[in-house]
């Protein structure tokens, strides 16, 4: 009986030793690891029962980009001043000079339909074959209104369009007379082409040519069959 109880102590004693001596696995999840203050917000840390530290990941983000508007053809009232050249056609052709044009425009439209008036100017030299003209300054200075109607032919901010109306001449020979050149007023039919383009809401830009139809060319005899032409850029913006 003694030897089997000193024999079990030995198994206990030897146990307990080899216990001991074994090595300490490693924790898969340590208790310290460092805490990213910036990520606070994000990171929820846990600690369970063993000492095991659970981090939720950050949540995915989503952006949600906004489709970005289609931007056509401004509508609205607009308004446009600037200046060209002009000249005639036919008979007049060879006795007028081309020379300098200025205008006003001033218009309502919507997406291609638009409704303008306009003021134009000019002050043009007869042909004597001199640089001077008739006299000093512009022989004949002509002043004249006219109402048109637009068609645009895109729905874009660059518009190519068309123009059509009828418009009232007025003509005033300041030299010349002894040329056949003198006062009148003459109705006429403006026709043309051109393009407007919407750099912003307030910028446009605008350039066309004209030909306008001369009802009667009572501001100069043998005028023939004579008409005016005409090229203008502009700038201006709609509101």
């Amino acid at each position: 009986m003694q030897a089997k109880t000193k024999l079990l102590s030995a198994v206990v004693l030897t146990w307990g030793l080899a216990a001991q001596a074994a090595p300490t696995a490693p924790r898969l999840f340590p208790t310290d690891l460092p805490v990213n203050d910036e990520t606070a917000p994000y990171a929820q840390r846990t600690q369970d029962q063993e000492g095991a530290v659970i981090i939720d990941e950050e949540p995915t983000r989503v952006a949600v980009v906004e489709p970005k508007e289609r931007r056509g053809s401004d509508t609205g009232l607009y308004a446009l001043i600037g200046g060209g050249a002009e000249g005639y056609t036919g008979a007049l052709a060879p006795r007028m000079n081309v020379g300098p044009l200025g205008g006003v425009f001033v218009g309502v439209k919507d997406t291609h339909l638009g409704l303008e008036v306009g003021y134009t100017t000019s002050g043009l030299d007869v042909a004597t074959g001199t640089s001077g003209g008739a006299g000093s300054g512009p022989d004949l200075v002509r002043n004249s209104g006219q109402a048109a109607l637009t068609i645009g032919l895109s729905d874009t901010p660059f518009q190519p369009f068309l123009m059509g109306g009828v418009g009232l001449d007025d003509y005033r020979a300041r030299n010349g007379q002894d040329l056949g050149f003198q006062n009148s007023q003459n109705f006429f039919a403006p026709v043309g082409v051109g393009a407007r383009w919407n750099l912003t809401r307030f910028l446009t830009l605008d350039a066309r040519g004209n030909y306008n139809f001369l009802f009667d060319e009572g501001f100069a005899t043998d005028t023939g069959n004579s008409n005016r032409y005409g090229g203008q850029a502009s700038i201006g913006g709609t509101f």
